[in-house]
């Protein structure tokens, strides 16, 4: 297993990486944790939708990295009133970084709570190593299930195949690649428009990324994006939906 980068604390005390090529943080320096709540869930309004819709919510999870984003939803999930199941499909190009989260051996989870480890950890690899699978009920409700899979490879390949596979619209979209400098291929007007085809106009967007380059690939790609103010380090996130 090649290095995974180098392990730092983060201002809320969660730990994060600094990836050895991009030489860029997995999350905000001003915590993984914090950035994965506020953002992704609090300002998503996904935590509403799990405590009143009565049907299945579908997470797109762009740039598994560290599972914070992923994890802190299945939390949300398990905190709500378990009324509805959950769907996240998390694409990640990184395979030693997915076999050391399912194994429950990256450094990072160190203090992580017990419920995450377990979750992680049932996580079940197929054959090839390409796709990972786990089940979660909610504790609540018995016939509430959390399906939780990881698509191990390149992301564009990966959303094409979802996009045949998956008939359904995204509820959220968590857009966490490495920033657009390191990882232009996940930010470009491509990359936007091919989310669209499984997207609706109730399909949220979430990204930390307020780049113009970002903006306009948006714009340019049939989707609407407002600033979201944000709490802690930086002054915006962006949410976007498709365009009327």
């Amino acid at each position: 297993m090649t290095s995974l980068g180098k392990l730092i604390e983060t201002a809320d005390g969660s730990l994060s990486l600094i990836h050895p090529e991009h030489d860029e943080c997995y999350h905000s320096h001003g915590g993984a944790l914090w950035e994965a709540q506020s953002l992704y869930c609090k300002a998503s309004g996904i935590i509403e939708s799990l405590n009143t819709a009565a049907s299945i919510i579908r997470v797109l999870d762009v740039g598994l990295g560290l599972a914070y984003n992923a994890c802190s939803t299945i939390d949300a999930w398990f905190q709500s009133g378990g009324s509805n199941c959950l769907e996240i499909h998390s694409l990640e190009i990184n395979a030693d970084l997915v076999t050391a989260l399912s194994g429950g051996t990256g450094a990072w989870q160190e203090n992580w709570p017990s419920h995450w480890q377990d979750w992680c950890k049932a996580l079940a690899s197929d054959p090839e190593g390409s796709k990972f699978q786990a089940k979660i009920t909610h504790p609540q409700n018995p016939k509430a299930h959390c399906h939780w899979t990881i698509y191990v490879g390149d992301g564009l390949a990966t959303i094409k195949t979802l996009n045949e596979q998956i008939k359904s619209s995204w509820d959220y979209i968590w857009q966490d690649p490495f920033s657009p400098e390191k990882n232009p291929r996940m930010w470009n007007q491509e990359w936007f428009a091919l989310l669209k085809e499984s997207s609706s106009q109730k399909t949220q967007l979430l990204t930390y990324s307020v780049a113009r380059i970002v903006k306009n690939a948006l714009l340019g790609s049939g989707w609407t994006y407002e600033k979201v103010k944000a709490t802690g380090p930086k002054k915006h996130w962006l949410r976007a939906s498709v365009s009327e």
